[in-house]
């Protein structure tokens, strides 16, 4: 996905502009950036790596920054798999949960993290969730983390 796509994505995804200046826009898009990459959909090659908000990539920052003073592309027309995959994530991402909405994207983001790049295959749930917690103690409602990784998985699969 070339960087004219970014914040149109970002747009349809949480329904609000991006803004480079927002730390918790910044999080989102890398989140959503990431689950959209594990999904399948064609929004490049970013390597994301374990940092302290979970998943992330540098260079999805430096793209983040270099498109920052740039206006949005109107009328910018996705692929039937990236509109898809966007419609998909949107819902998920935008339901009615006890977290932020930044937070929610770090828990599915990193929950999924968790379970492709931490865990072998055979790990369990309560495992997974557990790291989660530890990692990230302000992620602590356990119901919702079980559920979000369920949805994360299914999303992903």
């Amino acid at each position: 996905m070339s960087t004219a796509y970014l914040k149109p994505a970002y747009n349809r995804i949480f329904h609000e502009p991006f803004s480079y200046d927002s730390f918790e826009k910044r999080m989102k898009m890398q989140k959503a950036v990431y689950l959209l990459q594990e999904m399948g959909a064609p929004v490049g090659d970013y390597a994301f790596f374990w940092y302290k908000h979970g998943p992330y990539s540098q260079d999805l920052q430096d793209d983040m920054h270099a498109i920052q003073s740039r206006e949005a592309p109107v009328n910018i027309t996705f692929s039937s798999d990236m509109n898809s995959a966007i419609e998909k994530l949107a819902v998920l991402l935008n339901r009615k949960v006890d977290y932020t909405s930044a937070q929610w994207a770090e828990c599915l983001a990193s929950l999924h993290y968790l379970q492709t790049n931490v865990f072998s295959a055979s790990s369990q749930e309560s495992e997974i969730v557990a790291e989660l917690q530890r990692r990230k103690p302000h992620l602590n409602n356990q119901k919702l983390n079980q559920e979000a990784l369920r949805l994360v998985t299914e999303l992903c699969a």
